[in-house]
């Protein structure tokens, strides 16, 4: 299945203390949480976080301590 996705438009950042950002690659197109993010800006990713990219819809989901079942 192609969502048109093909260009490169963000990247998970992951830093220390499992925290984890979304950072826009390209202009336009990015939404966390409701929040618009500009070329270069980064916006903290939390458990269940939506990420729009370009009106495809993903939400970001944190485990911690290993793969769950029925989450």
């Amino acid at each position: 299945m192609d969502v048109g996705l093909g260009r490169r438009l963000a990247r998970i950042i992951p830093r220390r203390r499992g925290e984890c950002f979304l950072q826009a690659v390209s202009a336009g197109g990015v939404v966390v949480d409701g929040h618009p993010l500009r070329r270069g800006q980064r916006r903290r990713l939390y458990h269940r976080s939506e990420i729009n990219l370009d009106g495809v819809v993903l939400v970001y989901r944190l485990y911690v301590g290993g793969p769950r079942r029925g989450v």
